[in-house]
């Protein structure tokens, strides 16, 4: 490698910080460049003010008022605990650079702040909240919501639970808007452990609550990448994988078959950065990928969308030798559940 060619990690990464924010499951921290939130590396209260990502220079820059100010490069490091050549690896993946031309030698980043995994308290309140939960019965709040999106059924998986009433914090307004039953989904670490909870706030009726955000994510408490919310377990060598939950609800559904009338197992992603990092068991060989089909943005083009996610999955898994098919819908803007509407719901009635 000549001097000449040698490019340094921060240049290679330069302007990539918000696709790259995504594809490591720091997406949801991206919407704090106008005012401040919560800090993905020491915050466990989720009204907690002290983070803002500016990406002031290009090189992925924040600052908290506790952690201190640093830049992408180290914030990546300490959340996912690594070293500084694994991500390098890890970059050079993302975005399809040649590896040999970034250092080895780590940059002086300082890495003294431990990972969210060992964040006790985050980890407790997580637990506190899925154990307040119980398991949707029929007729509740839950039930009622997902009947209404025709993916009702008579038992639910063990993943999703009900909340009797989950308070609402609007970040932005820094004010609290009360309490609401809430379908939770549990997110989990490719080793198991889970990692946070998805939440979709109700009204007793089974409606969507008259709140700005209706579907949010408990703060993680360990890196969400290649984790997944994991409805249905495969029982044998295949899965299907989908990007929101209630589109792997209806992936379920359109899998069925004579030989399978339950449908194929799935687990979901909950957003495309983490569809993309999503990794499955080593005993699942066939690996089927619904992916929303997104409008592409022209001046976004390192947004991470439906199909683009979808894609580098598919890729990286066929090289792990998994026997990968990839479906996509007709229309743009479109996902899997509007298909089984338009296919099965709408040409029954």
């Amino acid at each position: 490698m000549t001097t000449k060619n040698f490019r340094p990690l921060k240049d290679v990464a330069h302007g990539h910080w918000e696709f790259l924010m995504q594809h490591f499951g720091l997406g949801e921290y991206l919407r704090f460049k106008k005012f401040e939130g919560p800090c993905p590396l020491c915050s466990t209260d989720a009204k907690s003010t002290r983070f803002r990502f500016t990406d002031r220079f290009g090189y992925g820059d924040y600052f908290c008022s506790k952690c201190g100010a640093g830049d992408g490069i180290g914030l990546l490091m300490k959340y996912q605990g690594c070293d500084f050549k694994k991500l390098v690896a890890d970059i050079h993946e993302a975005l399809g650079t040649d590896a040999k031309a970034l250092p080895t030698k780590a940059l002086p980043t300082d890495t003294s702040c431990k990972p969210q995994e060992s964040d006790e308290r985050a980890r407790k309140n997580l637990v506190r909240v899925w154990e307040e939960a119980k398991p949707i019965q029929p007729g509740d709040a839950a039930d009622r919501y997902l009947s209404s999106r025709y993916l009702g059924m008579p038992e639910y998986p063990a993943a999703m639970r009900l909340h009797p009433g989950l308070k609402y914090f609007d970040e932005p307004n820094k004010k609290e808007l009360g309490k609401f039953p809430t379908l939770l989904s549990i997110f989990r670490h490719p080793a198991g452990p889970a990692v946070t909870l998805h939440r979709t706030y109700l009204t007793e009726k089974g409606e969507k609550a008259p709140v700005p955000k209706v579907k949010k994510m408990m703060s993680p408490v360990r890196p969400m990448a290649g984790g997944a919310v994991r409805l249905f377990d495969p029982q044998g060598d295949c899965l299907a994988v989908a990007e929101g939950i209630e589109t792997a609800l209806a992936v379920r559904r359109l899998t069925r078959s004579k030989a399978n009338p339950d449908g194929c197992p799935v687990w979901a992603a909950t957003s495309a950065s983490l569809l993309m990092t999503m990794k499955v068991p080593e005993s699942v060989k066939k690996v089927w990928i619904f992916a929303d089909l997104d409008v592409d943005i022209p001046d976004q083009p390192n947004q991470i969308n439906g199909q683009r996610a979808a894609k580098r999955l598919s890729e990286r898994l066929v090289a792990e030798g998994k026997e990968v098919v990839l479906y996509r819908p007709d229309s743009v803007e479109e996902d899997f559940h509007d298909v089984y509407l338009r296919t099965h719901v709408l040409v029954a009635a």
